[in-house]
C-alpha cells in the first residue's frame, strides 16, 4: 500500500539510536516522499530523553531539508511534552504528548519502566491504578493547551505496562468513561490523533496505540489519524504501517493525514 511518509521520529539529539540522516536515508528507502524528525523537547526530570541541544537539532535538520531538496520533503517537528521548558517555536509541526505526572512532590514517568512506575502508584497514589489513570487522562486533556499541538501522540500511553489488564480493567465502564472524558476535551483543541507502533516494535506490548474502541470514538468525533512508527532508529522507520491501516479501516477510517508543503493533507486507506 502507498504510505507517503513517516513524521514521529527520534535522533541521537534526544533518545534515539540513529542521525538524523540515518533517519532521513531509511525514508528514502522506502519510497517515502516526505519525513518528518521529532526529538523530544526537555523537562527538568526527564532522565535523559529530552533535547538539550535543540538549537543544533534544528540547524541540522534545516541543512538536511536543502540537502535533500528535491528528493524527498524534510519537516523539522518536536514531539513537546505538558511539562516541556520552553514553547515550541521555529518548528514546521508539533506532536503533544504527556508522558509524565506530577504529584506529590514527586513526578512518575509513564512509560519508564514498570517498577518505576508501581513504586510511584504506590508512594503516590496508595496503590490506587484507577486515580492514577484518572490523574494521567486529565493531563492528556489538557495536551493541546499545552503545547501548542497539530497531532497527539499514544493518547492511551498510560496502558503500557497493563498487557493483560495486569494493573487496571481497560474494559471496564469506569475507564472508558475517563478516557471519553478526556478524549472529547482534547479532540476540542486538536483534530489530528497518532496510530502509534513504537511500543509494538520495541516489545513492550502487543498492540499498538490507542485502542480499537478510542480509534471508534475519534472516528464519532470527526477526528483525524496520523500513522506514527515512533521510531528510535533507522531500521524502525514505517513499522506496522500496513498494520495500521487495516486497523484504521475498520474502524471507519478511510484516509490518513500526511504533511504536505501546504500543510496537512490526506491520503487514501483504502
Amino acid at each position: 500500500m502507498y504510505f507517503p511518509g513517516d513524521y514521529h521520529l527520534h535522533t541521537t539529539y534526544c533518545d534515539g539510536n540513529s542521525t538524523p540522516e540515518e533517519m532521513i536515508a531509511a525514508a528514502i528507502s522506502l519510497g517515502y516522499e516526505s519525513v518528518g524528525l521529532s526529538g523530544h523537547s526537555y523537562v527538568w526530570f526527564d532522565d535523559g530523553f529530552g533535547m538539550t541541544a535543540p538549537e543544533a537539532y534544528q540547524a541540522e535538520v534545516l541543512a538536511l531539508k536543502e540537502k535533500y531538496r528535491g528528493k524527498i520533503d524534510i519537516y523539522l517537528g518536536i514531539e513537546q511534552d505538558v511539562f516541556a521548558e520552553r514553547p515550541a517555536e521555529g518548528y514546521d509541526y508539533i506532536i503533544g504528548s504527556a508522558h509524565t505526572i506530577v504529584c506529590g512532590g514527586g513526578y512518575i514517568t509513564v512509560d519508564y519502566t514498570v517498577e518505576k512506575v508501581t513504586a510511584g502508584v504506590r508512594e503516590y497514589f496508595g496503590g490506587d491504578w484507577q486515580k492514577y489513570v484518572k490523574a494521567y487522562y486529565e493531563l492528556a486533556a489538557e495536551i493541546p493547551k499545552r503545547t501548542g499541538a497539530d497531532i497527539i501522540s499514544h493518547f492511551d500511553l498510560v496502558t503500557k505496562f497493563n498487557k493483560g489488564g495486569r494493573f487496571f480493567d481497560e474494559e471496564s465502564r469506569e475507564y472508558k468513561a475517563v478516557v471519553y472524558e478526556a478524549l472529547k476535551s482534547a479532540a476540542a483543541g486538536c483534530r489530528i490523533f497518532e496510530i502509534n507502533s513504537g511500543a509494538v516494535n520495541r516489545g513492550y506490548r502487543s498492540r499498538v496505540y490507542p485502542a480499537v474502541f478510542i480509534l471508534k470514538a475519534l472516528k464519532e468525533l470527526g477526528c483525524r489519524i496520523i500513522l506514527s512508527s515512533d521510531a528510535h532508529d533507522s531500521g524502525s522507520v514505517g513499522f506496522m504501517f500496513d498494520e495500521m491501516a487495516e486497523m484504521a479501516r475498520e474502524c471507519g477510517f478511510k484516509s490518513a493525514v500526511h504533511l504536505t508543503p501546504g500543510g496537512f493533507g490526506e491520503y487514501s486507506l483504502i
